[in-house]
């Protein structure tokens, strides 16, 4: 019996392009001017390491050429990948409205999943959120996932791994928390995920 779902926010929640490839075109900035980013200090503000604000103001504005601010930066950032899937939202509450536990489980730095959560009303439609920066490991770790047991376990003493049900879009995520415990289901289009709810009786 499922007793707490665990939702995935970009690409399962939200849908869009991604930010380095909208900026990318409009910019005419090359990717590969971008990628060395994300592949290097944009890893370490996902852990709650560094800081995503003060990490860009480190010559990357520059080779980006913006000429704007750091936070003018995030806003145009943050608008890009962010379209929801209505439908989705609607379904949490009915399963909260069931006693069942609702979750976003992301990897997210600090200033966009705050974004996202004012936005979207995440702490207000969720049980709780938990993201790799606040955790401070991401989500297919064993240590993120122990986070996530102790807040389901204080919630309710009786639930184990296998009530747990956790969403993802990517296969290698799913790979990793199936061999922790829990049941997965990969996420690929919304017609999709909602005959799984239905075969785990959940909608």
């Amino acid at each position: 019996m499922i007793k707490a779902v665990i939702f995935d926010s970009d690409g399962m929640l939200l849908y869009g392009t991604r930010f380095s490839d909208v900026y990318s075109r409009e910019f005419n900035v090359p990717l590969s001017e971008m990628n060395p980013f994300f592949e290097g200090p944009f890893k370490k503000c996902v852990l709650g390491k560094a800081d995503l604000k003060e990490e860009l103001q480190k010559g990357w504005l520059e080779r980006w050429k913006w000429d704007k601010a750091a936070d003018e930066l995030l806003a145009y950032w943050f608008k890009t990948g962010a379209k929801s899937h209505t439908e989705i939202f609607k379904d949490v509450k009915e399963i909260r409205a069931r006693g069942i536990l609702c979750l976003i489980a992301t990897n997210q730095e600090k200033h966009r999943i705050s974004h996202l959560s004012k936005k979207f009303s995440y702490d207000r439609i969720f049980n709780a959120v938990f993201a790799s920066w606040s955790v401070g490991y991401k989500k297919t770790e064993p240590e993120f996932l122990d986070a996530i047991m102790k807040y389901l376990k204080d919630e309710d003493a009786s639930l184990e791994k296998e009530n747990v049900l956790f969403w993802d879009d990517k296969a290698e995520h799913i790979e990793s928390i199936k061999k922790y415990g829990m049941q997965t289901a990969l996420f690929t289009d919304v017609p999709a995920y909602k005959e799984t709810m239905k075969s785990f009786n959940l909608l």
